[in-house]
C-alpha cells in the first residue's frame, strides 16, 4: 500500500470514514475513520466528539486517526 491510500481494513475490520451523527449504524462491525482535511473547519477532537456522542459507540473495537 502506498503512503497516499488509506486503509480499507484495520484490526480486522473494514473502515468507515466517520463525519458526522448517523454516518455509522453498526459500530461493531467497523472501524471508523476520523480525518480532517486542510480546509476543514472541524478538528479531529470535534469529530471524535461527535462520534463520542452515538448511540451504540461503545461498541467500537478500533479507530483509524488521520488527516
Amino acid at each position: 500500500m502506498a503512503l497516499y491510500e488509506n486503509l480499507a481494513e484495520f484490526a480486522g475490520l473494514p473502515v468507515k470514514d466517520f463525519r458526522e451523527a448517523g454516518d455509522i449504524a453498526d459500530f461493531s462491525a467497523v472501524a471508523p475513520r476520523l480525518r480532517c482535511t486542510y480546509d476543514d473547519e472541524l478538528t479531529l477532537r470535534d469529530f471524535l466528539a461527535v462520534l463520542l456522542d452515538q448511540p451504540g459507540v461503545e461498541k467500537v473495537q478500533a479507530i483509524v486517526l488521520g488527516s
